[in-house]
């Protein structure tokens, strides 16, 4: 019975971000879909029953030329305090309700419902955690990149500044031939591969985040602020 549990269909949403920046050239902007998946599973044989929701995705990269770039990490907050807020930033970002656990649709069968194309513009609080490397061969150059004008300023210079970060609904597929790329938005992957340092046996990834001041509790491993599987 308990195997039962891992071929039932999860409650799946799929959403883009997508990070705009005005430069002396114009507006440059990266994205990247993420999906959120939620799993229900009984209490059987003593187990503790529930949802289990897990994200997966790649953080946002953004190229903006002559050797700067920005990364949105998967995590949110001045210190990148929100790394299991980012799954639900789609119930965030569209202020959705739940009506009870076990009465009704919850968070993520709300946020599942919510039609492809709908969008909303990241409020503050929401947006990803900015950083950038001053070499990106080298992790422990990492710095945060305030999303204010004076910050994009210092650390990208003149004529930089954040535009807008959103979050648009994309289709999450049919499972579980979303699972095999056959179907709906694929999720973005690769992050890994504009990043010289990440199959460093040092964890690199964790040297980048204290480099950067930011989060490095046990809550989450270093890594998953830029890669969930």
């Amino acid at each position: 019975m308990a195997g039962c549990v891992w071929f039932v269909s999860p409650i799946s949403y799929r959403f883009r971000i997508t990070i705009a920046v005005e430069s002396p050239q114009g507006v440059i902007s990266g994205a990247s879909v993420s999906e959120t998946s939620t799993v229900y599973q009984p209490s059987l044989l003593g187990a503790t029953g529930g949802r289990f929701p897990s994200l997966h995705g790649d953080a946002i990269f953004v190229d903006l030329g002559q050797g700067r770039h920005l990364i949105g990490l998967l995590a949110h907050g001045p210190r990148g305090e929100g790394v299991d807020g980012v799954m639900m930033l789609p119930v965030s970002a569209f202020g959705l309700r739940s009506s009870g656990v076990g009465r009704g649709q919850n968070f993520h069968e709300m946020a599942a419902a919510l039609p492809a194309g709908s969008n909303r513009q990241l409020r503050p609080d929401l947006i990803p955690t900015l950083v950038t490397f001053a070499n990106l061969a080298d992790p422990a150059s990492a710095r945060v990149v305030a999303p204010t004008d004076a910050g994009f300023a210092s650390a990208f210079g003149p004529g930089f500044r954040l535009a807008r970060v959103t979050l648009e609904m994309v289709p999450a597929g049919v499972w579980p031939f979303n699972r095999v790329g056959l179907s709906g938005t694929p999720v973005t992957r690769g992050i890994e591969g504009k990043m010289p340092w990440w199959k460093a046996l040092d964890r690199p990834a964790a040297r980048a985040l204290r480099a950067a001041g930011l989060n490095t509790g046990a809550s989450i491993d270093a890594e998953f602020a830029f890669v969930r599987n």
